[in-house]
């Protein structure tokens, strides 16, 4: 066996048996995901609240009188503050997350969705109830929205307590982003840690042809999510790609124009 080989195989018995996610400690947990939050004067943030149980069970009548625990998460992934939303019995109903949500909306930059569910009602055997449901974004006093459905199963919540379920590998790891870059447009780049321990950062850029080069360095405290903005004033591609210990270091991308935005996984 050659030294490539050797090292190919290495590398794969370290990274592939070691799971994305943690299994939460409490058997009665509900997972979410670490939705983006943007509740500045620019932007408004719309929630679409399904009744994730019905669903599972082909009846909505196991929501009655359940609800759902949004708790707003601060960029340092500190919890600000909580609020219960009744789940709608059937269809969907959605929830606008402004300043008339919750008097901590604009110190928020993430947000979590929680079901109550019982679970002699439910039978799901070893698995969770998750939400990792659609988030709309629209720029303030427009009428169209862009949607992005849950990055990663992120958070656990069970009895009071909240608890981290990403993992993170030994050793760092590249995530390219696989949208190139083309201008004239400004990307912002939402990423967050799922994982209980604080995770170094490194972004890198390349134009087509070039060589990788750092442009911005920072930590992630557990939960915590940081903005990268990157302004790309010509057509031709480039690209950017995420240097952490995180597994999946996988960013929401917002691109924006003269025209409009878009938002999606990178």
């Amino acid at each position: 066996m050659n030294k490539r080989n050797f090292m190919r195989k290495t590398k794969y018995a370290i990274w592939i048996p070691r799971k994305i996610n943690r299994k939460p400690k409490g058997r009665a947990s509900v997972i979410s995901d670490l939705f983006p939050l943007r509740s500045d004067s620019n932007w408004q943030t719309h929630f679409e609240l399904l009744n994730v149980a019905g669903l599972i069970s082909g009846d909505n009548s196991l929501t009655q009188r359940r609800m759902a625990r949004f708790v707003l998460f601060n960029c340092e992934g500190e919890k600000l503050a909580e609020k219960m939303i009744p789940i709608p019995k059937s269809g969907r109903q959605t929830v606008n997350l402004d300043s008339g949500f919750h008097a901590s909306i604009l110190e928020a930059s993430a947000f979590a969705v929680f079901h109550e569910y019982s679970e002699p009602e439910l039978e799901i055997g070893n698995s969770f109830l998750a939400e990792r449901g659609y988030t709309g974004y629209s720029r303030k006093h427009a009428k169209i929205r862009a949607y992005v459905h849950g990055n990663l199963d992120s958070i656990a919540f069970c009895q009071g307590e909240i608890q981290a379920i990403g993992n993170r590998g030994l050793f760092p790891r590249h995530y390219t982003v696989q949208h190139p870059l083309r201008g004239p447009a400004i990307y912002e780049f939402y990423l967050s840690n799922p994982t209980p321990h604080s995770v170094s950062i490194k972004i890198q850029h390349c134009e087509v042809g070039g060589t990788w080069k750092g442009i911005k360095h920072f930590k992630l405290r557990s939960m915590g999510n940081r903005i990268l903005r990157i302004e790309k004033k010509d057509d031709s591609p480039s690209f950017i790609r995420i240097r952490s210990r995180l597994y999946l270091g996988r960013p929401v991308v917002f691109r924006l124009t003269d025209q409009g935005f878009d938002v999606f996984h990178g």
